[in-house]
């Protein structure tokens, strides 16, 4: 699994964000039980509604736990049968005119 660093300059507090978001685990933050996507325990379920499920998980989340930010996009796919990508767009909330960042949030390779 790699977490890729191609968002660039653009809003790095909310790439980190976004990161925790996917990278907690439902349950794992003892407090606040629903927070978290848990991507790396969905890695290996790369069928077409579980793709799609990882998306809508990852825009819900967001719009739950970080007002921050827009996520005009949410990205789950496999450029190949062997890796599964997944990307985010996003930009500060209430900026419609803000440039969009694109962010591969994760890559697994078999």
């Amino acid at each position: 699994v790699a977490v890729s660093d191609t968002a660039g300059p653009g809003y790095p507090h909310l790439r980190e964000a976004l990161l925790q978001l996917a990278l907690t685990a439902p349950g794992e933050r003892r407090m606040e039980p629903l927070f978290g996507v848990g991507l790396i325990s969905q890695l290996f379920e790369s069928n077409a509604s579980e793709l799609a499920l990882m998306e809508f998980k990852f825009q819900e989340q967001v719009d739950m736990w970080d007002r921050r930010m827009e996520l005009p996009r949410c990205k789950a796919f496999q450029p190949d049968e062997t890796t599964l990508v997944v990307e985010a767009a996003f930009r500060p909330a209430n900026m419609s005119g803000a440039d969009v960042v694109v962010a591969e949030i994760l890559r697994r390779e078999v």
